[in-house]
Parts: structure tokens; C-alpha cells; sequence
């Protein structure tokens, strides 16, 4: 991202703390046939703790509906991990998402989308992940169950089009 983009993101940023209770209404741009969940994971950024930050934007029919940021609970030992606890909170976002919109009527499919091909590979296979990644929490597991039985669906996408990785990028004051 450019400083010029940095800069607007700053005013969006300012104009929402401002303007609380204000609603937003998004133009519908494409049919409601998925929940799309954006994730990326800016690994050990924190020059204080080590801790990671996942990002995630979440899309549906073409609108941004949510997006998040928040500083990871653990410290990763590698980027794969950090991706990882990355995919699995935006599945848990989406999740929500999910549930709130089929209790309202509307099934959607869960897709999500990270430029890791590392925590993607290891999202999708089944039973405990061997050799480097045996430190990763039992907890994770349930991830690798929601994909096998198809309630989410990772995908694959390059850095430069993943719209969470502004997300991760600290803007100064």
C-alpha cells in the first residue's frame, strides 16, 4: 500500500469514530452465494510481546459487511502458525456469520481466502499435523474438522489481491 492509500484509510478510520450510530448501506453487486472471509497475519509484529496480528474483511454479494483487527492471544513460533490462528479466526467469524444469516433464512457457503499455502495445506489435512507443527494446539483440530466436513472452504490467493493485507500494515500517526 502507498502512503496516499495509508492517508484516506486514516480519514475512513476518523470519520467512523466520529459519526457512531451512522448506518452504512452497500449496493448489492453480485447474488448472496457466499460468505467470502479475507485473511491475512502480519507474524510477530508486536516489537514489544512478538505477538501476531490477523486481519480479516468479510464480503458478501460484493459488499463489505465486517472487517477486523486484533493482536493474537499467543506468540506463533512461525509464520505458518501465525497464518493458521488466522485462518481459524476468520472461519470462527464466518461461522458466526453463518449462523446468524441461516436462522434468518439465507444458506450461505463459507469461503476463506489467505495467501498462505502453508496454513491452507495444513488446514486441510486430517489428523494431528506432523513434524514442525506438532506444538500448534489440539484446538486447531476442530478447523481441520470443519473442513473436511465441508462447513468451510479455503482458498488460495496472492498477497497483492488479498484484501485483508492492509489490515496488517501498521499506519503512523
Amino acid at each position: 500500500p502507498r502512503v496516499s492509500t495509508q492517508q484516506r484509510l486514516k480519514l475512513v478510520i476518523l470519520f467512523r469514530t466520529c459519526k457512531r450510530g451512522w448506518g452504512q448501506w452497500f449496493p448489492a453487486k453480485g447474488a448472496m452465494e457466499a460468505i467470502e472471509m479475507w485473511t491475512d497475519t502480519n507474524w510477530g509484529n508486536c516489537r514489544r510481546t512478538r505477538k501476531s496480528t490477523p486481519a480479516g474483511v468479510m464480503m458478501i454479494a460484493g459488499c463489505q459487511v465486517y472487517a477486523y483487527t486484533r493482536t493474537q492471544a499467543i506468540v506463533a513460533q512461525s509464520s505458518c502458525e501465525a497464518e493458521w490462528y488466522g485462518v481459524a479466526t476468520a472461519s470462527g467469524e464466518g461461522l458466526f456469520m453463518k449462523g446468524l444469516l441461516y436462522r434468518m433464512g439465507v444458506d450461505l457457503e463459507l469461503r476463506v481466502h489467505t495467501d498462505s499455502s502453508a496454513a491452507k495445506a495444513n488446514s486441510e489435512k486430517m489428523g494431528s499435523s506432523a513434524g514442525r507443527m506438532k506444538h500448534i494446539a489440539l484446538r486447531m483440530l476442530y478447523l481441520k474438522q470443519l473442513i473436511s466436513s465441508k462447513l468451510v472452504r479455503t482458498l488460495k490467493v496472492g498477497t497483492h489481491e488479498n484484501l485483508a493485507d492492509i489490515l496488517t500494515k501498521h499506519v503512523g500517526a
